[in-house]
Order: C-alpha cells, then sequence, then structure tokens
C-alpha cells in the first residue's frame, strides 16, 4: 500500500483525481459531471422516446 501526500490532486497509485483530505486522512473523489450529465440525458431520451412512441397522438 501506498501512502498519499496531503498536498497532491492525482492519486499516485491509480492515477485518478482526488479532492481535499478529510480529518481521518482519507481523500474524497471528486464529483464525475460527465456523468451525471450522461445521465441525465440518457433519462431525457428515454421519456422522450416512450411520449414519441406510445403517448403522443397520430
Amino acid at each position: 500500500m501506498e501512502y498519499m501526500p496531503l498536498n497532491v490532486n492525482v492519486c499516485p497509485s491509480c492515477e485518478l483525481p482526488v479532492g481535499k483530505i478529510n480529518k481521518h486522512g482519507m481523500a474524497s473523489r471528486k464529483t464525475d459531471w460527465k456523468a451525471y450529465a450522461t445521465a441525465i440525458a440518457a433519462w431525457l431520451f428515454f421519456f422522450f422516446y416512450i411520449w414519441w412512441a406510445f403517448i403522443r397522438e397520430q
């Protein structure tokens, strides 16, 4: 196991970005906003398809 210095922005073992260090010495992961945006876009597309395929008047 490799210890991580307190002043780094990237984990030395997995090369993922990390956030601030908490009082227990654990680093939090930064929020992956692209994943949230992709999930919201997928849900919107799904709801639009359901409306288009089954609900709209023809």
